[in-house]
């Protein structure tokens, strides 16, 4: 049988699996499979459930076109991921940090928040989560940093200027004029509007302006906090990845 070299067009053919997280019985995973398309130059995920006891995987959603960042509650009850989407009328502007049963139905919005969410875990309870948002230290409350992320969308200037030291991470820019802080959030009963807070608000505390995202590589890693927002000098202390409740 003659064979055919695997050429870039078979590469980009490839259906590539994200991180898996596994469901807290061990007997499934979820993980985010990303497809590309060279005609439209594009990249799709959706999220996939896959049985550790054999079978054919399953396709967990299909409405978003970057979903990712799965992991399993505690309970087994919930799938956390996040995504950009467009939900009762609403379009995300950021990434934003839905839930779904892993038996299938809608995705729910977990809450809406302005400055967007980048990294989560969830709290052993199974109710709450933590995750890390870029603000703006200045800013007090959601509704200020919703108008500070208003104002920066319609700003006409493009340019990006920092004295920051370090304003690049690897392929993008880091969030000009925010910092990077942890955030709780506390899931609604019944449907009801998730509670978040600031946990570093009023503080000169932040999270470590590169690769803010703990993941089980790096749990062991030591990330600085930070002790003045305009010096960014390190403190003696520090906060290690590993104190993230739950690290699945």
């Amino acid at each position: 049988m003659k064979t055919k070299p695997i050429t870039v067009d078979d590469l980009w053919k490839l259906e590539r699996i994200g991180a898996p997280s596994l469901s807290p019985d061990g007997a499934q995973a979820v993980a985010a499979v990303t497809r590309y398309s060279m005609e439209d130059n594009k990249s799709a995920s959706s999220l996939w459930l896959f049985s550790t006891l054999g079978g054919a995987a399953r396709a967990l959603t299909a409405c978003g076109d970057k979903d990712g960042q799965p992991r399993w509650s505690p309970k087994g009850d919930l799938v956390a991921f996040v995504a950009r989407r467009e939900q009762q009328g609403e379009k995300d502007e950021t990434a934003q940090l839905y839930v779904i049963a892993p038996d299938g139905g809608e995705a729910r919005r977990a809450a809406t928040v302005a400055t967007g969410v980048e990294a989560f875990r969830w709290c052993p309870d199974g109710r709450r989560l933590l995750f890390v948002s870029w603000v703006w230290p200045d800013a007090k409350g959601t509704k200020e940093q919703a108008k500070r992320a208003k104002a920066f969308k319609e700003r006409k200037e493009s340019g990006y200027a920092t004295s920051e030291a370090q304003y690049r991470y690897w392929d993008h820019q880091l969030p000009l004029g925010r910092v990077p802080h942890l955030h709780l959030l506390e899931l609604g009963r019944d449907g009801a509007a998730a509670k978040v807070r600031d946990l570093f608000e009023g503080t000169p505390y932040e999270i470590r302006r590169h690769d803010p995202t703990p993941t089980a590589s790096t749990s062991r890693r030591t990330a600085s906090v930070w002790s003045s927002p305009s010096t960014r000098r390190p403190r003696s202390a520090s906060t290690t990845a590993s104190r993230w409740p739950n690290s699945s």
